[in-house]
């Protein structure tokens, strides 16, 4: 029997009016942390970021917001991450014409903050419309509830067990941890009196807490609001309360039931909590089987687990390979980047770059080189590649198996002996040709893409005017042959990394004499055009 839970206002309230505007706390992806598929600490992090780098100057959520761009609530619906950088990344174009003509300046975003702003948006979906008083009221009957339970004044002389306290909650997360928690008494008397469990499909639960708002008794309009949930801590709890001894996620864990990384099982809050409740007899069952003590939760607990259990269709399940490494050349990647030893070194050496650890840092790397690459393909008479469906999972899929095997084939080759010439750098001394060679692979290599030689250039890697007096030659050698190290080690790359939106120069595969070429042109650019 469904025993009434004691409100605790205090720790449950809240307003979802507010979500826009919700406190920061832990980031999706902290600097210390190395997780390919983290899982947010607070999914509405994000909403001060959708605040405060302009997005909702050209996007509404559910109608709250300019309506120039598409309401990504809507957009969102039955997308994951891949999918959603995806969309970001082929509407790209269009934003950034739009942001030019109303005077706006582009944002950018670290891995981190790429993570909290697409957890905010796949958050929309998480919770349904509200149930139906009339459909309630006829499950309450259906379900079988009625037989034990009473709410408001039906029934209440025949010293049922009034359901009124749960009138006050809007979430059916509190519903179902009640449920959940007594199961094992409701359905031992739902046996005596010859009642089967009842299943709760679709909003179905939702319905039946509307009914029971509706009619519920001495509420005072009180209503108690459900925190998000804590997926991060809903993962945890996932292992703690043994579910990953019978259930797996994308082939880890238990092999008793379903794998709940599979993307049919995309639900929201309501469907999932009328899924644990409809399968909580069969799963008591096999604990018994497996000697598995059956646990309870609290409602915050419960939260946690059911947004786990909603975040993680939030990544897709593995790309295919095969079909990544075709778009690769379809999408003409391979005009601009090296993989498994094809390709052009103009940018990033996608065998080298950590940019392909995670989605999350992808989908922030191609966000802010968008503005860069848009000028290159231009150049290079490209047009700019459009994604659909999984092609993204498909591309990433690619990127990473392939950027692996390179990785480890490198580490097992010996390194050559070094003969390399000792490197003479002089800043009293100008040589023309040697500077127009420079000039030649500046080009080349399109670091004007990146640079220029204005005293405050707003390109992604700032101004290169004299820069040969600014900076030590022998660190400029070093850190335009390998920057790559460079980042690793030394304190002032590390430094620049920041201050210029922590988007790394890509290592060229320049040869020694190339380099102080172009570290020649750096010294006087305007005599090596003349």
């Amino acid at each position: 029997m469904l025993v009434p839970m004691k409100p605790r206002i205090n720790l449950w309230v809240l307003v979802l009016g507010m979500a826009l505007f919700a406190s920061s706390v832990s980031p999706l992806l902290s600097v210390q942390e190395k997780e390919p598929l983290p899982f947010p600490a607070d999914p509405l992090k994000g909403s001060r970021l959708f605040v405060s780098k302009g997005c909702i100057k050209c996007h509404a959520i559910w109608g709250i917001g300019d309506t120039l761009g598409p309401d990504l609530a809507l957009l969102s619906r039955e997308k994951n991450l891949l999918q959603l950088a995806g969309l970001l990344w082929s509407h790209s174009p269009k934003m950034l014409e739009i942001m030019r003509e109303r005077g706006l300046q582009r944002p950018t975003f670290s891995a981190q903050e790429m993570g909290d702003l697409m957890g905010y948006i796949y958050y929309f979906n998480y919770f349904d419309q509200p149930g139906n008083f009339t459909e309630g009221e006829s499950l309450f009957t259906e379900k079988g509830c009625i037989h034990c339970h009473s709410v408001g004044e039906l029934d209440r002389k025949k010293n049922k067990i009034p359901l009124d306290s749960y009138g006050r909650y809007i979430s059916p997360s509190f519903l179902v941890t009640g449920l959940w928690n007594h199961s094992p008494e409701i359905l031992l008397e739902m046996k005596k009196i010859g009642l089967k469990q009842p299943e709760f499909k679709g909003p179905e639960l939702n319905h039946l807490l509307a009914y029971l708002r509706g009619a519920a008794s001495n509420q005072n309009g009180e209503a108690i609001y459900a925190e998000p949930g804590r997926p991060k801590i809903g993962k945890d709890l996932f292992v703690q309360k043994k579910c990953s001894v019978c259930h797996s996620v994308w082939g880890e864990g238990g092999k008793v039931s379903i794998d709940l990384g599979r993307r049919e099982l995309r639900f929201s809050l309501t469907e999932i909590a009328g899924k644990i409740w409809s399968y909580s007899g069969a799963m008591r069952q096999e604990m018994i089987k497996i000697n598995i003590p059956f646990p309870t939760f609290a409602p915050k607990e419960m939260a946690d687990l059911i947004s786990y259990l909603y975040f993680i269709q939030f990544y897709d399940e593995r790309g295919d390979f095969k079909k990544g490494k075709k778009l690769y050349r379809e999408k003409e990647c391979i005009y601009c980047h090296v993989l498994e030893g094809e390709g052009e070194n103009i940018g990033p050496d996608l065998s080298e770059t950590d940019a392909i650890f995670s989605p999350i840092t992808f989908a922030s790397a191609m966000w802010n080189h968008a503005i860069v690459m848009e000028d290159m393909l231009k150049e290079m008479n490209l047009s700019w590649p459009r994604f659909s469906g999984n092609e993204m999972r498909d591309l990433v899929s690619y990127i990473q198996e392939a950027s692996k095997a390179s990785r480890q084939a490198k580490s097992q080759r010996k390194p050559p002996a070094s003969k390399r010439t000792p490197v003479v750098l002089s800043k009293d001394t100008f040589d023309l040709e040697l500077a127009r060679q420079g000039e030649k692979l500046y080009r080349d290599k399109a670091c004007l893409a990146c640079h220029s030689f204005e005293e405050n250039s707003r390109l992604m890697g700032g101004g290169l005017k004299n820069i040969t007096k600014k900076r030590d030659l022998e660190w400029l050698f070093s850190f335009i042959k390998d920057p790559k190290s460079m980042l690793k080690t030394d304190g002032l790359a590390k430094q620049l990394l920041r201050e210029f939106n922590n988007i790394p120069m890509p290592n060229q595969g320049l040869a020694d004499s190339e380099v102080m070429a172009i570290l020649e042109y750096l010294k006087a650019p305007e005599k090596a055009k003349s």
